[in-house]
């Protein structure tokens, strides 16, 4: 239990530190490449956010999906797109090999589809190589250049109104 607060306690630090670094890299191109982190232990499904996103002519090759859930389930155990507050160091770097790869893709767009402020998702958002942000308004806002007030259970109003903002910006 100290540990574990121990380990919690260090990796906020690092979540701290990186986001008062924090550089935004702004570009310019279309949107075709999308990261989404969700969480899952909120009840959240990813399958219903990325039929939305095919539905506004995102390609479903093009999306990368990283899921969290607070602790194992032995019948997700092997998934590949699934991580935990174990696949996280006292350092603040992840030991699963997926969670390294979906960091460094370069996104053209990451949607950080998660409203509380969790070690693991913070720190996997902050450390991604996405050239554009995207998430919920409860969230530190030095996190994504997009913020969208919304109930993350209506994922039809988030993803209407990211469109919405998307084709103002010129980015689909």
């Amino acid at each position: 239990m100290f540990l574990n607060n121990l380990k919690n306690f260090l990796a906020k630090n690092s979540v701290k530190k990186l986001l008062s670094d924090t550089k935004h890299i702004y570009s310019d191109g279309y949107i075709k490449k999308v990261g989404l982190i969700v969480d899952e232990t909120e009840g959240l499904q990813k399958q219903n956010i990325l039929d939305l996103l095919v539905k506004h002519n995102i390609d479903a090759k093009n999306i990368t999906v990283l899921r969290f859930k607070k602790s194992i389930n032995t019948t997700e155990k092997l998934s590949t797109d699934l991580f935990y507050y174990n696949d996280i160091d006292w350092f603040g770097n992840f030991k699963k090999a997926s969670v390294t790869n979906f960091i460094a893709q370069p996104f053209d767009m990451l949607i950080n589809y998660f409203e509380n402020e969790k070690t693991p998702l913070m720190h996997v958002a902050l450390q991604s190589k996405a050239k554009f942000k995207v998430g919920f308004s409860s969230v530190d806002h030095r996190l994504n250049q997009i913020i969208i007030r919304s109930n993350p259970a209506n994922y039809t109003i988030f993803v209407t109104e990211l469109f919405k903002y998307l084709k103002i910006l010129n980015k689909i």
